[in-house]
């Protein structure tokens, strides 16, 4: 994604503009935040194993944890894949002429897995997608620096006069005294070195999937009039982020657009939601709630002055606003011209023409549901068989709380010994009910793809008349499913990803970085390198 340093600058109705865009959003939560977010709020609350809401006084409260295996054995399987040592990426070669794909390998690599802390964030990224139906990223270049500071001792005059030039030539500064003599009678220094370091990069933010919107018309996000999120921020860090101080001061809460109830699904396991509070905070340290979207507008049309409406004057532009008012961008622009969306999205079961698939919590929940009701009423009948219930005349018993508690070795003491205290009879355990359940838990094999010989929870697989080749056979035999949605992965999402990083790098890496290659030590300039497609 590259922004436009010299666009053309229209005056405009920023009160007209931001009605539309939050048309957009409005338009995006009728879809988005009805039914998809209630199928999500579900799908949480199954996964962390809450209660179904049926359950009874003095029964089971069992719970069967089938969302939870099948996402995990998913998660294991793609992780598997791409964090077992091998190259997450690799670029090709352009032409003939290109010579520089491997270090664009290793750069982009580098920044994933280590600038970006790659594994986390596949991760995460994996579960917001078998969990919330989709996961998002977006792909950004951050501008950033640090201070290095150095201490150093015993240098003569010369040796302090070299680094000092070479610090002052990097923009830092030397602060060094004497501190003695040396052998031969020439003064040496010690002090400090401190230097700045770029410390740029090319940043890769997982956004929450209740947070994002798009226009829901588009089966594909390329082809979307508008993509964008929601964040709720402290003033603070959006003034760090280059946001005008002024503008962010006046800024407020906002919850007009999504109430959070899946975030309070998410964390109902432990009740650790909370709405974010205006009192005891610093002014500086209150949230506020921000929308970042990307449209394609015709900003001509939001001129104070009426204008024709001209096609060709439509781009795709990027928009920062918050209670009702376009906020300043790091350009000192309210608005910045961009050339593709920095964001992409993936679905493990997408519909074609659809924005929102399924997910693997979507199509284990019923069996989740079906498994816990009948292994209650297993658990049940089992309790009742061993804890009988009685039958005897009104007050014909002396203590029938022993009867209640069942206690071993208690003793009921009746009034008339000639009559008779009977048990009630307990229906027995339906024959068919392990064979239900040993059908339930094929389903969710057939619907996961996963087999348990491929989780690693058969037993018998691993006999010893079983050689070590018949079981990998059988084991990559019954996990082709969950492999097609691993290249999918690959194909959809990580590699238009890592060409988007890339060519960021590209763009705005202007330094020198140094990497080890082969075993070795290679200093790289990312902005000599050509723009890549190929990955």
């Amino acid at each position: 994604m590259a922004y436009s340093d010299e666009q053309e600058q229209f005056d405009i109705d920023e009160r007209k503009l931001v009605k539309v865009l939050e048309s957009n959003i409005i338009e995006s939560d009728l879809v988005s935040g009805t039914e998809i977010s209630d199928q999500r709020g579900r799908n949480h609350e199954l996964y962390s194993l809450d209660s179904l809401g049926n359950e009874k006084s003095n029964r089971s409260q069992h719970i069967s944890a089938d969302v939870m295996d099948a996402v995990e054995s998913q998660k294991a399987m793609y992780l598997e894949t791409f964090l077992s040592g091998r190259n997450v990426v690799k670029f090709m070669p352009e032409n003939s002429e290109d010579t520089t794909a491997h270090l664009a390998t290793s750069y982009v690599e580098h920044m994933f897995m280590h600038r970006n802390e790659g594994a986390k964030l596949l991760r995460d990224a994996l579960h917001d997608a078998f969990v919330s139906k989709k996961c998002v990223v977006y792909t950004y270049w951050q501008e950033d620096s640090t201070m290095v500071t150095k201490s150093f001792e015993g240098l003569a005059a010369p040796q302090l006069q070299a680094l000092q030039g070479q610090i002052a030539q990097e923009g830092g500064e030397v602060q060094a005294q004497q501190t003695g003599v040396g052998p031969d009678g020439i003064p040496v220094f010690s002090g400090e070195a401190t230097v700045e370091r770029d410390t740029s990069k090319v940043c890769v933010e997982l956004l929450r999937p209740e947070s994002f919107f798009r226009d829901p018309h588009a089966g594909d996000i390329k082809y979307a009039s508008y993509v964008g999120w929601q964040e709720e921020l402290p003033k603070y860090e959006l003034i760090e982020r280059g946001f005008d101080e002024e503008e962010v001061m006046n800024l407020r809460l906002d919850y007009r657009f999504r109430q959070n109830q899946e975030d309070h699904s998410r964390k109902s396991h432990d009740s650790s939601f909370g709405r974010n509070k205006l009192n005891n905070r610093a002014d500086e340290a209150e949230n506020v709630t921000v929308y970042c979207i990307f449209a394609y507008m015709n900003l001509e049309n939001y001129a104070p002055t009426v204008s024709e409406d001209s096609v060709e004057g439509t781009k795709l532009y990027k928009f920062v606003f918050s209670s009702g008012q376009l906020l300043t961008q790091e350009n000192g622009s309210k608005y910045t011209e961009v050339d593709e969306y920095p964001v992409h999205e993936w679905t493990q079961y997408p519909i074609s023409h659809s924005e929102f698939g399924l997910c693997e919590a979507d199509i284990q929940a019923d069996i989740q549901w079906t498994k816990s009701n009948l292994l209650r009423m297993i658990i049940d009948n089992q309790a009742m068989t061993n804890t009988s219930r009685w039958k005897a005349r009104h007050g014909f018993i002396k203590n029938p709380r022993e009867l209640l508690e069942n206690n071993i070795g208690s003793v009921v003491w009746m009034k008339d010994i000639n009559q008779d205290l009977q048990p009630l009879p307990t229906n027995p355990l339906s024959p068919i009910s392990m064979n239900v359940l040993e059908t339930l838990e094929q389903e969710k094999e057939q619907r996961s793809g996963m087999s348990r010989l491929a989780k690693g929870l058969n037993a018998d697989a691993v006999a010893n008349q079983n050689a070590d080749s018949m079981i990998e056979r059988l084991t990559n035999a019954s996990n082709r499913r969950v492999m097609r949605g691993v290249r999918d992965f690959a194909e959809t999402f990580l590699k238009p990803l890592f060409i988007q990083m890339y060519n960021l790098g590209v763009e705005n890496d202007s330094g020198e970085v140094m990497m080890e290659i082969a075993g070795e030590f290679q200093s790289m300039q990312p902005s000599s390198w050509p723009n890549r497609t190929l990955c």
